[in-house]
């Protein structure tokens, strides 16, 4: 962020709900696997509130233990299958990629963040969680630590191919 002019912007609200709800759409392969319906707190000690559900906005056995479990949010039916068209839209550009939708209280759909290293990039809290979206993810490989660049490899960069 050191590249661009340090300006202020600012926004028309495009919810009146307070906290406002956003969903993040994980997109994998171009498709949605994961999707979090997340309110963040709007008083200082609260705690985050989302939901985890599947890429049919089925809830998921996993939740996330750093927030409480979102209850109840609105979302139409035809808005999820928009935003569903809308992520993967998006999406189908990237290996992986997360899209941030708000819906506006005039129903509309508005993009909120394009994000290729969600929170950024620490592995999420529940381990079988982190390895299942990580198993779907094409052409990834698990390096065994010998084959990472240590110190002494150059420019950080290990000669060896994991794939071989």
């Amino acid at each position: 962020y050191n590249t661009f002019p340090k300006r202020i912007l600012i926004e028309r609200s495009v919810a009146a709900l307070s906290p406002s709800i956003a969903f993040l759409f994980y997109v994998i392969r171009g498709e949605v696997e994961m999707i979090c319906v997340y309110a963040k707190p709007i008083e200082a000690g609260q705690r985050s509130r989302n939901l985890r559900m599947d890429g049919r906005f089925r809830p998921m056995a996993i939740q996330n233990s750093d927030c409480e479990v979102l209850k109840e949010f609105h979302l139409s039916e035809a808005n999820r299958r928009r935003c569903l068209e809308v992520a993967q839209k998006i999406g189908r550009q990237f290996r992986f990629v997360r899209i941030d939708l708000l819906i506006g209280d005039d129903e509309r759909i508005y993009l909120n963040e394009v994000t290729l290293t969600p929170g950024a990039g620490v592995p999420l809290e529940d381990k079988d969680l982190d390895l299942h979206l990580g198993s779907l993810w094409p052409g990834t490989w698990f390096f065994e630590p010998a084959l990472l660049p240590g110190p002494a490899s150059a420019g950080g960069v290990s000669e060896h191919d994991p794939r071989d």
